[in-house]
């Protein structure tokens, strides 16, 4: 999933719903509702500032499916005003 706090990154919530950043994701996988298998290491040693888990240091990715799947939004967001 993409998440647009601190600029934007891609994140992942596992079946047991721990949260992970995602490090070196390819740029193949980088759509908003793609549901993956990720096999991949958490690296303790960066930090980050997306407050969203551990890095996770992604090493492969299967695609389990794809019918949601689509570019994340782009561009500045527009804010409602109260």
């Amino acid at each position: 999933m993409y998440k647009t706090f601190e600029g934007g990154f891609f994140a992942f919530i596992s079946t047991d719903n721990k949260r992970y950043t995602l490090r070196h994701l390819p740029e193949a996988y980088r759509l908003d509702g793609l549901v993956v298998e990720i096999t991949g290491s958490v690296n303790k040693d960066i930090i980050t500032t997306t407050q969203f888990g551990d890095l996770l240091e992604v090493d492969a990715v299967k695609v389990l499916d794809d019918r949601h799947a689509r570019p994340p939004e782009s561009g500045p967001r527009k804010l409602k005003s109260l």
